[in-house]
């Protein structure tokens, strides 16, 4: 369980700094990034977990991969990219308002100082 965890907060910390790197400050293009990225990191856990293809599958074996592709080009699989997709971005979700609750404190703080 904690290595699922500590996973999820790797895509998150890897999508703060994609938005972060590419200065993306419109809010349906950040929506529409973080959406894309949680499809895309869906697809390839379910290409890992269940078709057990790795990255280096497409030098050492390309025609695996191109098969495995055509039979997970399905339907079947649509629950679990969704699924995994909306676990994704409530993960970030919850992220983004812990960090804006912990800036909140830490003003809140400071002006107790003062």
């Amino acid at each position: 369980m904690a290595s699922i965890l500590f996973g999820f907060l790797c895509g998150v910390e890897s999508v703060n700094q994609v938005l972060k790197r590419f200065v993306i400050k419109e809010y349906y293009f950040k929506l529409f990034v973080l959406i894309l990225l949680s499809v895309i990191s869906s697809f390839a856990i379910h290409l890992g977990r269940y078709a057990r293809l790795n990255s280096w599958d497409l030098v050492l074996r390309p025609t695996v991969v191109i098969t495995e592709l055509s039979k997970l080009l399905s339907t079947d699989i649509l629950p679990f990219i969704v699924g995994f997709s909306f676990i994704q971005i409530m993960v970030f979700v919850f992220f983004l308002i812990r960090k804006a609750a912990n800036r909140l404190l830490n003003t809140i703080s400071s002006l107790a100082i003062i």
